[in-house]
């Protein structure tokens, strides 16, 4: 991003594309902030997981459990914990199906 206007941002659980001498890796973001100054980026993440890294099939069953979670909280403070917890999971699998479509695709 040369020459960007400095920034400084929140991220949301989510995919996060990082481009590095002409590679790129896809990485599932569970939060965090992001800084550009000076033609910099920083990046502080809660937590962040290569897709290659990211086992689909657990990534997968811990949705579904956050999922029922969600249907069957009782309060509003499980209720937001647990939409938390799904869209972190709803990123790793998301992130994790797109490297296993592109692994298919070079095959």
């Amino acid at each position: 991003m040369p020459n960007h206007a400095p920034l400084l941002t929140s991220l949301k659980p989510g995919e996060l594309k990082v481009l590095k001498e002409g590679e790129e890796s896809n990485i599932a973001v569970s939060g965090g902030f992001l800084e550009v100054l000076q033609n910099v980026v920083t990046i502080l993440a809660d937590t962040a997981e290569r897709a290659e890294d990211i086992d689909f099939e657990r990534a997968e069953a811990a949705m579904k459990r956050a999922q029922d979670k969600v249907d069957s909280s009782d309060s509003d403070m499980d209720l937001e914990k647990a939409i938390q917890a799904l869209k972190r999971s709803q990123a790793r699998v998301y992130v994790s199906k797109r490297k296993r479509a592109s692994k298919s695709k070079t095959k």
